[in-house]
């Protein structure tokens, strides 16, 4: 699925500007993404790429569905990890997600830290541009780790 990877970079990065303008990511786009993840695994690798993909989304959905019931991210942010599962499996949503919470760690860090600075409160900050630069990252960087169906 490495011929996906543009489609999905380009709905992750619709996904990253929305949710840093709105704090939130709409459901129409993450279905888009989602159909278009499961339609590319099963026109790639019939009915096994699109085993694959529903587990990928379906791991991508779980993993998320706790913090999700604590208030730590977003609903938006855990269906947007189902699309990217959809594209990548779910070895890849996995690797995905491992990076993209490292860099959401750091911006969090960054934004805490200078909200004190100014004497304000802190709110964390948006996931889905983790996850974007994490997805370019790793597609330039390391395509293997994320290409699985």
């Amino acid at each position: 699925m490495t011929g996906t990877l543009p489609l999905l970079a380009a709905l992750t990065g619709v996904a990253a500007l929305w949710d840093l303008q709105t704090k939130r990511i709409p459901n129409a786009l993450v279905l888009i993404g989602l159909v278009a993840g499961l339609l590319a695994a099963l026109n790639t690798a019939g009915l096994v790429g699109l085993g694959h993909a529903l587990l990928g989304a379906a791991v991508g959905l779980g993993v998320l569905f706790i913090p999700w019931t604590q208030g730590w991210v977003g609903g938006g942010d855990a269906k947007l990890l189902a699309a990217c599962g959809a594209f990548l499996g779910w070895r890849g949503v996995l690797v995905l997600l491992l990076a993209a919470t490292a860099l959401h760690g750091l911006a969090t860090l960054g934004v805490v830290f200078a909200a004190r600075l100014r004497s304000e409160p802190a709110e964390g900050a948006p996931f889905a541009p983790a996850l974007a630069i994490a997805l370019i990252a790793l597609a330039v960087g390391q395509p293997a780790l994320i290409t699985t169906i």
